[in-house]
């Protein structure tokens, strides 16, 4: 059965490639339309304009990532926060170009909204839950969940950005998987307790 996009679905996901494969500059209103198959004017009464389908972007790029640490709850107990690294990498590499909008300045001048950082702000939540969930199951040590998951956050973000970047050590292919893993389990079991 094919799947039925709605028109702000289309303009959406039209962006959201444009900003992938050429970059902030190609996020013009009459490219996002051409893309969408839609006229300028389906644009402008969905979002307003670009400001109003960035805006939209980063809220449904944290929206969509936010899917994906809670999908990788499921399973095992024991591989929990494993799996929510393995997430959070794996949804960053699959959406760089949102995922550089939401974490890394990718669209110059943009400034989200108030509204716009309480969605964001719900991804986040959702990983200071997991790791109290985790201390209350005996596995997390006791502390701040809070700074807890900062420090789980902060390691993904960091390695994730390094090789979006490009930056990955120089070693055999696969070898980036490799070291995000050894690096996020010796810091998981930091956090055993």
């Amino acid at each position: 059965m094919a799947e039925h996009k709605t028109q702000r679905e289309k303009i959406l996901a039209a962006a959201a490639d444009l900003l992938h494969h050429e970059g902030a500059g190609a996020l013009k209103v009459r490219a996002i339309a051409d893309k969408a198959g839609c006229s300028t004017m389906g644009v402008y009464s969905h979002f307003e304009g670009k400001d109003g389908v960035i805006e939209a972007l980063f809220q449904d790029g944290f929206q969509r990532f936010e899917q994906a640490l809670l999908a990788a709850w499921d399973g095992e107990p024991e591989r929990r926060m494993a799996r929510f690294g393995d997430a959070y990498r794996s949804w960053a590499l699959a959406n760089q170009g949102i995922y550089l909008l939401m974490f890394g300045g990718a669209v110059p001048g943009f400034v989200p909204s108030d509204e716009s950082f309480a969605v964001a702000a719900g991804s986040f939540e959702t990983l200071i839950a997991a790791v109290a969930a985790e201390q209350e199951a005996g596995r997390i040590k006791p502390g701040d969940p809070t700074d807890l998951g900062w420090a789980l956050w902060a390691y993904q973000h960091g390695v994730v950005m390094l090789q979006i970047a490009g930056m990955e050590p120089p070693a055999a292919e696969g070898h980036a998987e490799t070291a995000y893993r050894t690096g996020l389990n010796a810091l998981i079991e930091g956090l055993s307790a």
